[in-house]
């Protein structure tokens, strides 16, 4: 448990644990599911980087 000792000694007066989604396969599964879903799309290459920098500069970008 991080920051317990951190928290007590700063007043704080009661420290409740709650057990992390991370120590559970199906917790793991169900972010991973998500990130992937919000993620998806994204350049996963630096050519894509720079075809999406080329198309810019056409656009008329100045940076």
């Amino acid at each position: 448990m991080e920051c317990k000792e951190a928290f007590l000694a700063s007043g704080g007066t009661v420290f409740s644990y709650i057990p992390c989604m991370n120590e559970r396969a199906d917790w793991i599964a169900a972010l991973s599911s998500i990130a992937t879903n919000h993620l998806a799309g994204w350049p996963l290459s630096a050519e894509a980087d720079a075809a999406s920098f080329a198309r810019a500069k056409q656009l008329g970008a100045t940076n």
